[in-house]
């Protein structure tokens, strides 16, 4: 069951990286365009600004599930270093069940009210030149989040079986 369950959050988290990478590259030439049109051609676009920040949380939130995954995550590395493995295994049974996963779900419990309310809403940019359909960015929030809270719990198992993700 768990190396199903390993599986398949490892084929979202993959995706959700690729999708994630390829938003910076996009983004680059989202700003180098803006800044061209504003500054040569004395032309601001609002929509394009908002456009600017969906894709950089697009990307960046699309990407922390692979820091999970890849132990890329911040700890106090003064203390981590100097545990033994098996103190360092507790230590990120703590750090995931008691520090990382309620704060996660937390995120997507809200993060889901925040999507459904902009959807029945049908929520746009408060500008009138601003993106519409609001609630795309809403719900990328709160399926970063679910991806985040599944890849948590696949390390926390693993951790406790002591299986390697």
């Amino acid at each position: 069951m768990f190396i199903l369950l390993d599986r398949y959050v490892l084929r979202l988290t993959r995706i959700s990286f690729a999708i994630g990478t390829a938003m910076f590259p996009i983004l680059m030439l989202v700003i180098m365009f803006n800044v061209i049109m504003r500054y040569m051609f004395s032309f601001g676009s609002i929509e394009l600004e908002e456009f600017q920040w969906h894709i950089y949380a697009i990307g960046f939130l699309f990407c922390l599930p692979m820091l999970i995954r890849e132990d890329g995550n911040v700890r106090i590395d003064i203390i981590y270093e100097k545990l033994s493995s098996g103190a360092k295994k507790y230590f990120d049974i703590f750090g995931y069940s008691i520090l990382a996963l309620p704060f996660v779900l937390i995120i997507c419990w809200f993060s889901y009210k925040y999507f459904w309310t902009a959807w029945i809403l049908n929520e746009s940019s408060e500008f009138p030149s601003g993106l519409p359909a609001r609630y795309i960015i809403k719900f990328a929030l709160f399926y970063a989040f679910v991806n985040l809270s599944l890849e948590i719990l696949v390390k926390i198992t693993s951790l406790i079986k002591g299986q390697k993700t």
